[in-house]
C-alpha cells in the first residue's frame, strides 16, 4: 500500500521474473585494439532459452582492458538492449511485424558477429571511428558493457509465456525478459560491478522500462 494525498492506494504488483543463469556457457573471446584502449569481447550463450525459430539467447560482454587480457577492475555495467520491433504469427500462420520485417528477422540466434554489427550500426566501431553518443561515451568512460540479444521478437518482454502459433514448436515460449535478466545476473556475478544501468533503443527501450 502507498499513501497519496493522505489516502492509501494499491500499487501494481511487481512481477517476479523466474530465470536461470545456470546454463550460460562461454563461446568465444576476441581482443580488439582501439586508439586509446584495448577491448576484450566475450560471447556467451544461454542454453536454457530457445529463440523463436532456431538457436538460443546470447549476449556479449565488452571489457576495456587497457593492456589486453581479463579485466578484473570493478566497473559500472552498462546494459544495452537494441531495437527490432515485435512480431507474431496469427491463427493462420501468417507472420505480422513492423515494416518489412519477417519471421526470420528477429527469431533466430544472434551470433557474435551480429552483436558486434549491432554496435557498429549505432556508431560504436570499436577499432575505428566512433560517433559521439551514449554508447561510445560509456566505453570511453571506462564502463563495462553488456549487449543482449533479442530472438523471440518480443521487445525483451517474454517471461516464459507461450509463443502462440509458433510453426516450429507448439510448446515454444517467449523468454526475452528472462534471458536478459539472466545475462545481467551472470555478468554481475562474474565481473566486479559497482552499478548497473539499463539502456534500450526502440524495442529495447520497452524492455529497459520493465
Amino acid at each position: 500500500m502507498a499513501q497519496a494525498n493522505g489516502k492509501s492506494e494499491d500499487l501494481p504488483r511487481i512481477p517476479i521474473v523466474n530465470r536461470t543463469a545456470e546454463q550460460i556457457v562461454p563461446v568465444e573471446t576476441r581482443t580488439l585494439p582501439a586508439p586509446n584502449n584495448n577491448f576484450e569481447l566475450e560471447f556467451f550463450r544461454n542454453n536454457a532459452y530457445d529463440c523463436g525459430l532456431t538457436g538460443q539467447y546470447t549476449f556479449m560482454v565488452i571489457n576495456p582492458t587497457g593492456g589486453g587480457g581479463q579485466d578484473d577492475e570493478a566497473r559500472p555495467l552498462w546494459v544495452y538492449m537494441h531495437g527490432g520491433g515485435s512480431g507474431y504469427w496469427d491463427d493462420d500462420g501468417t507472420y505480422f511485424a513492423v515494416g518489412a520485417q519477417t519471421e526470420d528477422t528477429w527469431n533466430h540466434e544472434e551470433t557474435f558477429d551480429d552483436l558486434v554489427l549491432t554496435l557498429k550500426e549505432r556508431g560504436v566501431d570499436i577499432a575505428g571511428r566512433e560517433d559521439d553518443n551514449t554508447l561510445t561515451r560509456r566505453l570511453r568512460g571506462g564502463y563495462r558493457m553488456l549487449v543482449v540479444a533479442m530472438c523471440d521478437h518480443d521487445q525483451y518482454l517474454g517471461m516464459g509465456t507461450p509463443y502462440p502459433n509458433n510453426p516450429i514448436n507448439p510448446d515454444a515460449e517467449v523468454n526475452g525478459l528472462q534471458a536478459t535478466l539472466a545475462a545481467i545476473d551472470y555478468t554481475v556475478a562474474n565481473y566486479p560491478t559497482t552499478h548497473v544501468f539499463v539502456h534500450g533503443t526502440s524495442a529495447g527501450s520497452v524492455g529497459a522500462y520493465c
